[in-house]
């Protein structure tokens, strides 16, 4: 008798049942003529088959305690409940969420991300200000435990507000708050330029402007900065943004000295 497949595989990703032993009316385990336990698929409380979807990113070099150089598959596991059809197509959209990402085996998480960002020339400012940004930076980096494909703009949200409750129990002002979501928006703005991430959490809820022919009543429309205007800008807001941080650097210096200090 052929053995039954319990395993689909494909170039995108594999789909496979969740089994667990099979139970009689009275809770004990089912067993065959050999005596090894009867495996079913499992489901869940509404009765939803389980699968395990395993998508495959590739065989990544990593050197061991011994210092042998070694390789290992990279692969991201997922549990799905649904049918069969429905964990195939999750199995697509995780498989294509993946493939649109760069293969970088040092930013797997948000906190390698910022380390990466601060030495490449998306970040070129002082020192002290670079400084600052990364301090912001690693307030939220221990709330963001998720691979980076994973974080949604829930999470984000979530971890500025814990992240604005210091240990001793005092939080930072609001206008500190601001400074932390807008440096990390700006992180995530370099990653999705580099490739690293294929979606920017913050943009996911931007409705896209309708183009000319789709309009239904008159909008005026925005001519685009010249290379000369746009370079301006940056200058400008880079300006504004170094008077600002001073600004800020000055009243925690005054806050210093009355002895509200955090962290």
């Amino acid at each position: 008798m052929a053995r039954k497949k319990s395993r689909e595989v494909y170039s995108s990703g594999s789909v496979s049942a969740v089994t667990t032993a099979k139970l009689d009316s009275e809770g004990n385990v089912v067993t065959d003529k050999e005596g090894k336990p009867v495996r079913v698929q499992q489901k869940d409380r509404d009765g939803r088959p389980i699968w395990r979807v395993c998508i495959s990113r590739g065989v990544e070099e990593y050197v061991d305690k011994n210092g042998k150089l070694l390789k290992r598959q990279r692969k991201v596991n997922r549990t799905f409940h649904g049918t069969l059809a429905e964990a195939r197509a999750y199995r697509d959209e995780l498989s294509e969420k993946y493939g649109q990402a760069a293969v970088d085996v040092s930013c797997e998480r948000f906190s390698d991300l910022v380390e990466a960002w601060a030495k490449s020339d998306y970040a070129a400012c002082s020192d002290k200000q670079l400084g600052q940004y990364k301090r912001l930076l690693g307030y939220v980096s221990p709330f963001l435990k998720k691979p980076l494909p994973e974080l949604r703009r829930s999470d984000f949200n979530s971890a500025l507000n814990k992240a604005c409750k210091r240990p001793d129990g005092r939080e930072l002002a609001p206008s500190s708050k601001a400074k932390m979501k807008s440096v990390t928006v700006r992180v995530l703005e370099w990653a999705l330029d580099e490739d690293l991430i294929s979606v920017n959490p913050y943009r996911q809820s931007r409705r896209r402007r309708k183009s000319a022919t789709q309009q239904t009543e008159d909008v005026t429309q925005r001519r685009a900065l010249s290379e000369e205007e746009a370079a301006r800008l940056c200058r400008v807001l880079d300006e504004r943004e170094e008077e600002a941080y001073q600004a800020y650097e000055e009243k925690e210096g005054r806050q210093a000295e009355w002895g509200n200090t955090f962290g």
